[in-house]
């Protein structure tokens, strides 16, 4: 939906991706080997909502207040057991159902901004919940395969939130110079 006079912009989007037999890169930063291996099959989905309204646009002001707020929900799972052995890799004792690493079943992005003529300046936050680290999904540290070789800890990656300020100069109507101190 855009309705350009009421400056009020709406999106839906669902999205569906399902990875047969994935490979990914050995673990690098744990002292393993630069190996690809095969870890199984990984259903994705989930939907993208986002809602944007410039009250400055919307009252013909000349100075634009864009603002927006985006949520998305994601599913992200093993669809059978993960098949690699490398004690060091972030899907090591992965099973059927537990959630896809790194992979958060939510998260939230909001953003401000004042804008005049060329120049704007904007501010975002992104909420980002905590997610696991492995496909064990395991919270603590556990031994991988029962005989050695353990998995470091922590298992989670915590929740954090992101602020990022933003300034934008348009030389034109095309180009656009984006600068972000963080």
């Amino acid at each position: 939906y855009n309705n350009a006079d009421k400056a009020l912009r709406a999106e839906l989007v669902f999205f569906r991706t399902d990875f047969n037999d994935l490979v990914v890169g050995g673990n690098l930063g744990g002292g393993g080997a630069a190996t690809t291996e095969n870890v199984g099959n990984i259903d994705s989905m989930g939907v993208e909502m986002l809602v944007a309204y410039d009250h400055g646009r919307a009252n013909d002001w000349a100075i634009r207040t864009p603002a927006r707020l985006s949520l998305t929900l994601t599913d992200a799972s093993l669809d059978g057991n993960a098949t690699n052995t490398d004690p060091e890799s972030l899907f090591q004792g992965g099973v059927d159902g537990n959630k896809v690493p790194y992979i958060p079943e939510y998260m939230i992005n909001g953003e401000i901004g004042v804008e005049y003529r060329k120049a704007g300046a904007y501010l975002n936050l992104t909420y980002v919940p905590q997610t696991y680290s492995t496909a064990s999904n395991v919270r603590a540290p556990f031994r991988g395969d029962g005989t050695g070789g353990t998995v470091a800890a922590p298992r989670h990656r915590p929740t954090h939130t992101n602020i990022d300020p933003a300034q934008k100069h348009r030389e034109s109507a095309r180009p656009t110079t984006t600068s972000s101190p963080i």
